[in-house]
């Protein structure tokens, strides 16, 4: 559709004269009266009623022009809304994360980010690294929290913290009591205790291939024990929930690391450390090569960084350009 010859003729629309028309617009009678023909012989009916003076518009032509007003302010609008996207004051950030990092590291940093940018929105995908690597390639996502780097050479990560994989049990249980009594012992409420302690205990899990259960798997084998497997969940937030009710040990991450002092036991929980060398996992930030984001990309990816990201967490300027 030419945006001009809506224009013009909504000009001519409003000063009823084609002679004079022209000559606001500086072009020649000629020119306009051809560009109106051009368009009455293309929708095969009178724009206009020339029998009158002024000209009025016919029914077809107060159709045409109130079409036109729609399409010329939707185009600006559109125009302006580009513009915004590209200073940063609207938009959309597509962000992958699991949906315990989005209930426990989230909520601080979206209300910071609608105090900044209270016209972008933000779109929260929940899943595993595997499917954000898909949706990554697919532009489907800006960016995705996760614990392993991406396998693809388009994408590119950087490390922003440690993780820690936590046991949890019930604090009035045998098991915690005493586990408990050894932390008094030692003077020490973060000390390491090792899985093996609780080899009879009846365990909470989350499905096969997921993170957190490759995890637990790589710890059990470690410890050259079998579980009791009580429960099996569809996340770790259920697997939390049922330990609080007493239904079994879970061994969940904490999803991140610097929280001062650790955090040992809560109203129904005692939490543990575990040695072993499985019981630790890094947390990425991915990303696409080639991505130009835009100053809320750049406030976001800051406030993940000084909230949770360790002192040598730095945004790389070399690979996000803006």
């Amino acid at each position: 559709m030419n945006l001009v010859r809506l224009e013009r003729i909504m000009f001519v629309a409003r000063i009823g004269n084609i002679t004079e028309a022209a000559k606001q617009l500086y072009i020649s009678q000629s020119a306009l009266s051809q560009m109106i023909n051009a368009v009455e012989e293309e929708l095969g009916t009178p724009i206009f009623d020339r029998r009158v003076k002024p000209m009025r518009l016919t029914k077809a032509g107060e159709h045409y022009v109130a079409t036109a007003r729609y399409v010329l302010n939707a185009h600006n609008a559109m125009l302006n809304e580009i513009d915004n996207i590209k200073c940063g004051t609207s938009g959309v950030i597509s962000m992958g994360v699991s949906a315990r990092r989005s209930r426990i590291i989230l909520p601080e940093i979206l209300h910071a980010m609608s105090e900044a940018y209270p016209f972008i929105s933000m779109r929260l995908f929940t899943g595993n690294v595997n499917e954000f690597e898909a949706l990554l390639l697919r532009g489907e996502l800006d960016m995705a929290l996760g614990s392993i780097p991406p396998h693809d050479p388009t994408l590119s990560s950087f490390k922003l913290n440690e993780e820690r994989y936590l046991l949890l049990a019930h604090r009035d249980s045998p098991f915690a009591r005493r586990m408990d009594d050894y932390r008094l012992s030692m003077n020490d409420p973060a000390v390491p205790i090792s899985l093996y302690e609780a080899r009879d205990e009846r365990f909470i899990v989350t499905p096969q291939r997921t993170e957190s259960r490759n995890a637990l798997n790589a710890m059990l084998e470690e410890a050259n024990m079998r579980p009791q497997i009580a429960i099996e969940v569809f996340n770790t937030d259920i697997a939390v929930e049922y330990s609080k009710a007493g239904l079994g040990v879970s061994v969940i991450p904490q999803c991140f690391e610097n929280i001062q002092p650790f955090r040992y036991q809560d109203d129904s929980l005692s939490m543990f450390n575990i040695d072993s060398k499985f019981a630790q996992r890094n947390l990425y930030l991915n990303y696409y090569k080639a991505i130009t984001i835009s100053p809320p990309h750049r406030y976001l990816i800051q406030l993940i960084l000084e909230r949770y990201g360790t002192q040598d967490a730095k945004l790389p300027t070399e690979a996000w350009k803006s």
